[in-house]
């Protein structure tokens, strides 16, 4: 079949909008993504250099986060991985990722760490993840002053993140880090007075372990029943707003006011 000219004309006009709408697509792609630039094996050597010891950059690489919620911006970050050896002579692994804030990978780390020690002597729970009212509130001041400011993090967390030192009482030492940890008993076939004392069993693994340590703890009893226990200091401080109650215990962690454009 022989095209006419309007048959061709269509056809480039055709061409040109499809042309047009990919790039177009590709500009608002572009627009719609946050790249981060920032080496955190550099901005934060210090802080390296104090809780690993010696440490060598085992990868490196770029990377690239597409959201699948329209009202949230994709993400071009950094990543390392990183080596160091703890007291004991195991080598680990530190990952970092520069999208995150460098205090969220560091609990993030300390987390994986905890799990495995905790996890060897009650199994697995529910939920088990580590928070600080100070590094983990989303775009709070504080995780602001701590991202502008990284010589504070090395001031006063320097000791808690400690890894070449790791023992798992030490991130609830003096800090605000805290466990938030879960149990379901739902379907167990205890009495509902039998799973409160096998919950006092597990706090008395846990309390072996780890002293002081700050937690959360969601207990699911039954289908209309759960339980919310609060511990700082290894301590049941009762019913409270709880990243309230650690942050009027630990105030030297606040750096608030260095925060720009509050």
């Amino acid at each position: 079949m022989i095209k006419t000219i309007k048959d061709w004309m269509f056809s480039f006009l055709v061409l040109l909008v499809s042309v047009t709408l990919l790039s177009g697509c590709a500009l608002w792609n572009k627009a719609w993504t946050n790249t981060y630039e920032e080496d955190y094996t550099k901005t934060h050597k210090e802080f390296l250099d104090y809780t690993l010891g010696d440490w060598k950059i085992l990868k490196s690489e770029k990377g690239h986060y597409t959201s699948k919620n329209e009202n949230e911006m994709g993400r071009n970050y950094l990543s390392w991985n990183i080596q160091y050896s703890d007291q004991n002579g195991d080598v680990l692994t530190l990952h970092l990722e520069n999208d995150k804030d460098m205090g969220e990978n560091l609990i993030k780390h300390t987390e994986n760490l905890l799990k495995q020690e905790f996890e060897k002597e009650i199994g697995e729970p529910t939920f088990f993840y580590l928070g600080d009212p100070y590094l983990t509130t989303s775009w709070s001041d504080s995780t602001k002053a701590y991202r502008e400011h990284p010589e504070k993090l090395t001031e006063n967390y320097k000791d808690v993140f400690k890894f070449q030192d790791f023992t798992p009482e030490r991130p609830f030492e003096n800090s605000p880090v805290y466990l938030s940890i879960g149990f379901d008993y739902k379907n167990s076939q205890l009495t509902d007075n039998e799973k409160v004392a096998k919950w006092d069993e597990t706090r008395t693994k846990m309390l072996k372990i780890a002293p002081h340590i700050n937690m959360k703890v969601e207990l699911e009893v039954n289908d209309s029943l759960t339980k919310y226990l609060y511990y700082v200091d290894g301590e049941n401080v009762g019913e409270v707003d709880y990243e309230k109650y650690l942050r009027t215990k630990y105030p030297q962690f606040d750096e608030t006011d260095l925060a720009k454009d509050k």
